[in-house]
Protein backbone atom coordinates (compact mmCIF):
# COMPACT_ATOMS: atom_id res chain seq x y z
CA UNK A 1 0.00 0.00 0.00
CA UNK A 2 1.46 3.46 -1.10
CA UNK A 3 1.50 6.03 1.69
CA UNK A 4 0.07 9.54 0.11
CA UNK A 5 0.71 12.77 1.35
CA UNK A 6 -2.42 14.63 2.19
CA UNK A 7 -3.55 17.28 -0.41
CA UNK A 8 -7.41 18.15 -0.32
CA UNK A 9 -9.83 18.39 2.47
CA UNK A 10 -13.23 19.06 1.22
CA UNK A 11 -16.80 19.23 3.41
CA UNK A 12 -20.11 17.83 2.41
CA UNK A 13 -23.52 17.13 3.34
CA UNK A 14 -25.84 14.09 3.50
CA UNK A 15 -29.17 13.35 5.48
CA UNK A 16 -28.79 9.67 4.31
CA UNK A 17 -26.21 7.09 5.58
CA UNK A 18 -23.27 7.31 3.66
CA UNK A 19 -22.82 3.79 1.78
CA UNK A 20 -22.03 2.79 -1.12
CA UNK A 21 -23.75 4.03 -3.92
CA UNK A 22 -24.52 6.91 -2.34
CA UNK A 23 -22.96 10.63 -3.11
CA UNK A 24 -22.78 13.24 -0.82
CA UNK A 25 -23.37 16.45 -2.04
CA UNK A 26 -21.38 19.66 -1.41
CA UNK A 27 -22.51 21.99 1.37
CA UNK A 28 -25.46 24.60 0.03
CA UNK A 29 -28.62 22.66 0.47
CA UNK A 30 -28.69 21.20 3.98
CA UNK A 31 -25.88 23.04 5.22
CA UNK A 32 -25.05 27.21 4.73
CA UNK A 33 -21.29 27.45 4.45
CA UNK A 34 -19.68 30.53 5.05
CA UNK A 35 -17.37 32.27 2.23
CA UNK A 36 -14.47 31.08 3.80
CA UNK A 37 -15.21 27.38 4.36
CA UNK A 38 -14.14 25.73 1.78
CA UNK A 39 -10.33 27.85 2.22
CA UNK A 40 -10.46 26.37 5.60
CA UNK A 41 -10.48 22.76 4.13
CA UNK A 42 -7.30 23.79 1.84
CA UNK A 43 -5.38 25.76 4.56
CA UNK A 44 -5.20 22.83 6.33
CA UNK A 45 -4.86 20.30 3.68
CA UNK A 46 -1.96 22.55 2.29
CA UNK A 47 -0.15 23.05 5.85
CA UNK A 48 -0.52 19.01 6.68
CA UNK A 49 1.29 18.89 2.82
CA UNK A 50 3.71 20.94 3.73
CA UNK A 51 4.76 18.35 7.15
CA UNK A 52 4.61 15.59 4.83
CA UNK A 53 1.95 14.45 6.66
CA UNK A 54 0.65 11.00 5.75
CA UNK A 55 -2.50 8.86 6.50
CA UNK A 56 -2.12 5.93 4.36
CA UNK A 57 -3.61 5.12 1.33
CA UNK A 58 -6.17 8.18 1.15
CA UNK A 59 -4.83 11.74 0.12
CA UNK A 60 -8.15 13.32 -0.06
CA UNK A 61 -10.49 13.80 3.09
CA UNK A 62 -13.99 14.31 2.30
CA UNK A 63 -15.78 15.64 5.79
CA UNK A 64 -19.46 15.00 5.54
CA UNK A 65 -21.88 16.84 7.35
CA UNK A 66 -24.23 14.47 8.26
CA UNK A 67 -27.74 14.37 10.04
CA UNK A 68 -28.28 10.87 10.53
CA UNK A 69 -25.49 10.54 13.17
CA UNK A 70 -25.74 11.93 16.75
CA UNK A 71 -24.25 15.17 17.30
CA UNK A 72 -20.45 15.63 17.11
CA UNK A 73 -20.20 11.76 16.04
CA UNK A 74 -17.49 10.99 14.07
CA UNK A 75 -17.80 7.42 11.23
CA UNK A 76 -15.11 6.38 8.90
CA UNK A 77 -17.16 5.98 5.73
CA UNK A 78 -17.50 2.06 4.46
CA UNK A 79 -18.82 4.26 0.76
CA UNK A 80 -15.78 4.03 -0.90
CA UNK A 81 -15.65 5.62 -4.43
CA UNK A 82 -11.82 5.77 -4.92
CA UNK A 83 -8.84 4.29 -2.57
CA UNK A 84 -7.18 8.47 -3.15
CA UNK A 85 -10.28 9.58 -0.95
CA UNK A 86 -12.20 8.89 2.00
CA UNK A 87 -15.22 10.29 3.40
CA UNK A 88 -15.50 10.75 7.33
CA UNK A 89 -18.93 11.45 8.40
CA UNK A 90 -19.84 14.00 11.41
CA UNK A 91 -22.74 14.30 12.86
CA UNK A 92 -24.22 18.07 12.86
CA UNK A 93 -27.25 19.54 13.79
CA UNK A 94 -28.39 21.40 11.28
CA UNK A 95 -30.32 24.23 12.20
CA UNK A 96 -27.57 24.89 15.22
CA UNK A 97 -25.04 25.08 12.39
CA UNK A 98 -27.22 27.40 9.73
CA UNK A 99 -28.16 29.58 13.01
CA UNK A 100 -24.31 30.45 13.40
CA UNK A 101 -22.80 33.97 12.26
CA UNK A 102 -19.96 33.77 9.20
CA UNK A 103 -17.28 33.83 12.02
CA UNK A 104 -19.14 31.33 14.82
CA UNK A 105 -19.35 28.93 11.27
CA UNK A 106 -15.42 28.71 10.72
CA UNK A 107 -14.54 28.62 14.23
CA UNK A 108 -16.88 25.42 13.72
CA UNK A 109 -15.77 23.94 10.67
CA UNK A 110 -12.18 24.51 11.77
CA UNK A 111 -12.66 22.40 15.15
CA UNK A 112 -14.99 19.65 13.25
CA UNK A 113 -11.99 19.69 11.24
CA UNK A 114 -8.75 19.29 13.37
CA UNK A 115 -11.63 16.73 15.49
CA UNK A 116 -11.78 14.80 12.48
CA UNK A 117 -8.05 14.32 12.05
CA UNK A 118 -6.94 13.66 15.64
CA UNK A 119 -9.88 11.07 14.92
CA UNK A 120 -7.79 9.73 12.22
CA UNK A 121 -4.45 9.82 14.13
CA UNK A 122 -5.56 7.32 16.38
CA UNK A 123 -3.56 7.85 18.79
CA UNK A 124 -0.60 8.01 17.35
CA UNK A 125 1.72 10.72 18.97
CA UNK A 126 4.02 11.84 16.01
CA UNK A 127 0.62 12.44 14.14
CA UNK A 128 -1.27 13.81 16.79
CA UNK A 129 1.94 16.43 17.34
CA UNK A 130 2.13 17.89 14.03
CA UNK A 131 -2.27 18.12 13.51
CA UNK A 132 -2.14 20.52 17.05
CA UNK A 133 1.11 22.28 15.99
CA UNK A 134 -1.22 23.20 12.61
CA UNK A 135 -4.16 23.61 14.85
CA UNK A 136 -2.27 26.55 17.11
CA UNK A 137 -0.92 28.20 13.71
CA UNK A 138 -4.03 28.48 12.08
CA UNK A 139 -5.48 30.13 15.52
CA UNK A 140 -2.91 32.56 15.52
CA UNK A 141 -2.77 33.29 11.96
CA UNK A 142 -6.14 32.07 10.81
CA UNK A 143 -6.61 33.34 7.05
CA UNK A 144 -3.14 34.91 6.68
CA UNK A 145 -1.62 31.15 7.74
CA UNK A 146 1.59 30.80 5.34
CA UNK A 147 2.16 27.38 4.03
CA UNK A 148 6.06 26.63 3.32
CA UNK A 149 6.84 25.71 -0.66
CA UNK A 150 10.06 25.89 -1.51
CA UNK A 151 13.55 27.14 -0.22
CA UNK A 152 16.76 27.71 -1.92
CA UNK A 153 19.70 28.52 0.20
CA UNK A 154 23.52 29.20 -0.30
CA UNK A 155 26.33 30.06 1.53
CA UNK A 156 25.34 34.21 1.67
CA UNK A 157 21.71 34.21 1.10
CA UNK A 158 18.52 32.43 2.13
CA UNK A 159 15.38 32.46 0.13
CA UNK A 160 11.80 30.85 1.37
CA UNK A 161 8.87 31.00 -0.50
CA UNK A 162 5.10 29.90 0.37
CA UNK A 163 1.84 31.20 0.01
CA UNK A 164 -1.52 32.51 1.73
CA UNK A 165 -5.10 31.38 0.76
CA UNK A 166 -7.07 33.72 0.46
CA UNK A 167 -6.19 36.04 3.28
CA UNK A 168 -8.83 38.05 4.62
CA UNK A 169 -10.55 37.10 2.29
CA UNK A 170 -8.13 38.74 -0.34
CA UNK A 171 -6.54 37.60 -3.25
CA UNK A 172 -4.17 34.77 -2.77
CA UNK A 173 -0.46 35.54 -2.34
CA UNK A 174 3.13 34.28 -2.98
CA UNK A 175 5.23 35.01 0.30
CA UNK A 176 8.85 35.54 0.27
CA UNK A 177 11.50 35.87 2.95
CA UNK A 178 15.18 37.15 1.58
CA UNK A 179 17.85 36.72 4.39
CA UNK A 180 20.58 38.63 3.73
CA UNK A 181 23.70 36.02 5.70
CA UNK A 182 26.39 38.73 4.75
CA UNK A 183 25.17 41.64 5.84
CA UNK A 184 22.81 40.16 8.22
CA UNK A 185 19.54 41.44 6.80
CA UNK A 186 15.77 40.07 6.86
CA UNK A 187 13.30 41.16 4.30
CA UNK A 188 9.84 40.00 2.49
CA UNK A 189 7.77 40.89 0.51
CA UNK A 190 4.35 39.15 -1.54
CA UNK A 191 2.38 38.97 -4.89
CA UNK A 192 -1.05 38.24 -5.42
CA UNK A 193 -1.90 35.33 -7.77
CA UNK A 194 -5.04 33.98 -8.86
CA UNK A 195 -5.20 31.12 -7.30
CA UNK A 196 -3.12 29.28 -5.15
CA UNK A 197 -2.57 25.76 -6.80
CA UNK A 198 -0.65 28.31 -9.53
CA UNK A 199 2.24 28.47 -7.47
CA UNK A 200 2.76 24.52 -7.65
CA UNK A 201 3.11 25.84 -11.78
CA UNK A 202 4.91 29.24 -11.71
CA UNK A 203 7.58 28.37 -9.41
CA UNK A 204 10.05 24.96 -10.12
CA UNK A 205 13.15 26.50 -9.54
CA UNK A 206 14.37 29.59 -8.17
CA UNK A 207 17.70 31.72 -8.59
CA UNK A 208 19.34 34.87 -8.02
CA UNK A 209 20.70 37.16 -10.22
CA UNK A 210 21.79 40.69 -10.02
CA UNK A 211 19.74 41.29 -7.36
CA UNK A 212 16.38 39.96 -8.69
CA UNK A 213 15.02 36.81 -7.48
CA UNK A 214 13.45 34.75 -10.62
CA UNK A 215 11.69 31.64 -10.96
CA UNK A 216 12.01 29.17 -13.73
CA UNK A 217 8.22 27.61 -14.47
CA UNK A 218 7.44 23.95 -14.93
CA UNK A 219 7.88 22.36 -18.29
CA UNK A 220 4.46 20.84 -19.05
CA UNK A 221 0.97 21.66 -20.66
CA UNK A 222 -0.77 23.16 -17.54
CA UNK A 223 2.15 25.04 -16.27
CA UNK A 224 1.96 27.37 -19.70
CA UNK A 225 -1.30 27.79 -19.57
CA UNK A 226 -0.72 28.84 -16.05
CA UNK A 227 1.70 31.51 -17.11
CA UNK A 228 -0.70 32.68 -20.02
CA UNK A 229 -3.32 33.88 -17.08
CA UNK A 230 -0.24 36.66 -16.07
CA UNK A 231 0.60 39.46 -17.91
CA UNK A 232 4.24 39.44 -16.75
CA UNK A 233 6.86 36.76 -15.31
CA UNK A 234 7.05 36.28 -11.55
CA UNK A 235 10.34 37.78 -10.10
CA UNK A 236 11.34 40.06 -7.06
CA UNK A 237 13.62 42.99 -6.41
CA UNK A 238 15.68 42.78 -3.65
CA UNK A 239 15.56 46.40 -3.20
CA UNK A 240 11.81 46.81 -3.30
CA UNK A 241 11.20 44.32 -0.47
CA UNK A 242 10.72 45.35 2.90
CA UNK A 243 12.55 45.46 5.92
Amino acid sequence: MKNRIIKDIRFYESDKENLQGHYPSELGHLFIPSVDTKYIGQRIARKLNEYNFSFGEFDHIYINFSTVLKKDEIKISDNIIDKQIRYIDVGVTQHIFNELDEIDKDSFTKEITFKTLLYLANKEVAKIKIIEEIREELETNDTETVIGFKTKESKVFKIDIGYQIRPNNSSSKIIINYFDKVNNIKLKGSKDILNYEDIYYLIDTISLKDNIINFTSKKSYIAELTKKKYNEPLFFEIKKLEK
